[in-house]
C-alpha cells in the first residue's frame, strides 16, 4: 500500500468509516483474529451509528469475515469499510493490531511507515507488458491497481490484474509500425506511471530486455529518476528481484543521505537553516519558504493546533486542547507540498538538535 492508495482512500469517505489492521504471524491465527475484529466492528457500528448508514456497513462486514485471505508473504492486512467501498491490501510490512470506527478513514500508521523507510519502484517490462513494483528496505511487492488503465485496445478494470500499468502493444506489421506502436506502448506506460509519481516520486530500478531497455531511455518521461537499468529475460520472483535490486537502491540512498548533509551545511554557513525550532519550521513550510526537511526517526515532538490548522504550540500551551505529534504534521504538509524529507538515524543530527529545515530564501 502506497501514498496513490491512500490518496484514492481520501476519495471514498464517508461515515461510518472502519479502518482495520491486523498483523500475520500465522495463517490460520491470523483469519480467525480478523474475524474476530471484523465482528467488534459491526458491534461499534451499531452502537455508534445505528441511526446514520450503520447498516450498509455492517453487511459489508459481514460479507468480509467469509472472503478475506491472506497471501504469502503478507505482514499485516488493512481493511478500509464504508457506505462506498470495502477494500483490502496486504501489507509487506508490520502494522500493530488496530481497529478504528469513526467518521473517516484511519491511515497514519501506514503514513508512519512509509515516510521512515527506504522506499523506490521497479519496472519490468516483457513481451510487451509493463509490471510495477513497490520496493522497501526488506522486499517488494507487486502493486496492485484498482484504477482502470490501458491493456491492449481498451481501457479495463485491473482490479484482479496485479501490477499491469500496460498491457501488450501490436508488432505483427514489421519494423516501422513495431517503433509506431512501442512510442504508444511507452506513452501508456507513462500514464500509469504518473498516477503514483505525481504523489510518491522515488527512484526507480528498471529490468527488461536490451531492445525495452533502450525505449524506456527513449521514450519514458521519467528516465532522470530511473538509478539503474538491468538486463532480464523474464519475470523474476520476489526474493530475486529484491537481491538484484536492493544494491543499487542501498548505493543510491547512502549518496543521497551523505549529499544532504552537506547541503545542510552549506546552509547553516549562509544561516539559511532553521533548526531544532519545530514551530518555526511549521509556519515556514506553510509559507513556501523550505526547500528541504531533515528528521531523526525517534524524534517526537508533543503540541496542538492553535486557533487553526495552519498554527500549532508546544504542549506546555495547549490548555487542555487536543495532542498532536508536531513531527507528523510537519511531514505532511512536506509531503502534500512535494519538499523532500530525509531520515536519518537517531543521532546523525545532534547538530542541529534533531530536525533541520533548510531555507528556499535568506530569512
Amino acid at each position: 500500500m502506497n501514498r496513490a492508495d491512500i490518496r484514492e482512500l481520501s476519495l471514498h469517505q464517508g461515515s461510518p468509516a472502519v479502518s482495520l489492521f491486523v498483523v500475520c504471524n500465522n495463517h490460520r491465527g491470523s483469519l480467525s483474529k480478523i474475524n474476530d475484529l471484523l465482528g467488534r466492528a459491526i458491534r461499534d457500528v451499531v452502537e455508534q451509528f445505528s441511526d446514520s448508514g450503520g447498516e450498509e456497513v455492517c453487511h459489508a462486514l459481514q460479507t468480509l469475515q467469509s472472503r478475506v485471505c491472506i497471501e504469502n508473504g503478507s505482514r499485516s492486512v488493512a481493511i478500509f469499510v464504508n457506505h462506498r467501498i470495502a477494500w483490502v491490501y496486504q501489507l509487506s510490512y508490520q502494522l500493530t493490531d488496530a481497529i478504528w470506527v469513526s467518521s473517516s478513514f484511519v491511515t497514519w500508521p501506514i503514513c508512519y511507515y512509509l515516510q521512515r523507510t527506504v522506499r523506490y519502484w521497479v519496472v519490468i517490462i516483457f513481451k510487451g507488458v509493463a509490471h510495477l513494483f513497490e520496493g522497501y528496505d526488506d522486499c517488494v511487492i507487486e502493486v496492485v491497481h484498482r484504477h482502470t488503465l490501458y491493456n491492449g485496445e481498451e481501457q479495463v478494470q485491473l482490479e484482479d490484474d496485479a501490477g499491469k500499468i500496460c498491457g501488450p502493444y501490436s508488432a505483427v506489421w514489421g519494423p516501422r509500425c513495431r517503433y509506431s506502436s512501442m512510442e504508444v506502448f511507452m506513452r501508456k506506460v507513462n500514464q500509469g506511471l504518473q498516477h503514483f509519481m505525481e504523489i510518491d516520486p522515488l527512484p526507480i530500478v528498471c529490468f527488461g530486455d536490451p531492445q525495452s531497455l533502450r525505449d524506456v531511455r527513449t521514450y519514458c518521461i521519467y528516465k532522470d529518476q530511473i538509478i539503474a537499468y538491468k538486463e532480464c529475460d523474464g519475470l523474476l520472483d520476489r526474493y530475486m528481484l529484491y537481491q538484484k535490486t536492493w544494491p543499487s537502491i542501498r548505493t543510491w540512498h547512502d549518496t543521497q543521505q551523505a549529499h544532504m548533509i552537506q547541503v545542510v551545511r552549506h546552509a547553516a554557513e549562509a544561516e539559511m537553516i532553521i533548526a531544532a525550532d519545530v514551530e518555526k519550521i511549521w509556519h515556514a513550510l506553510h509559507a513556501g519558504m523550505v526547500r528541504l526537511l531533515c528528521i531523526e526517526k525517534g524524534l517526537q515532538h508533543a503540541a496542538c493546533y492553535w486557533d487553526t490548522a495552519n498554527s500549532i504550540t508546544d504542549a506546555e500551551s495547549c490548555k487542555g486542547l487536543e495532542q498532536i505529534d508536531a513531527i507528523e504534521a510537519l511531514v505532511e504538509v512536506a509531503t502534500q507540498r512535494t519538499i523532500p524529507i530525509y531520515w536519518y538515524e537517531d543521532g546523525e543530527l545532534t547538530p542541529y538538535m534533531r530536525i533541520v529545515a533548510v531555507m528556499s530564501e535568506a530569512r
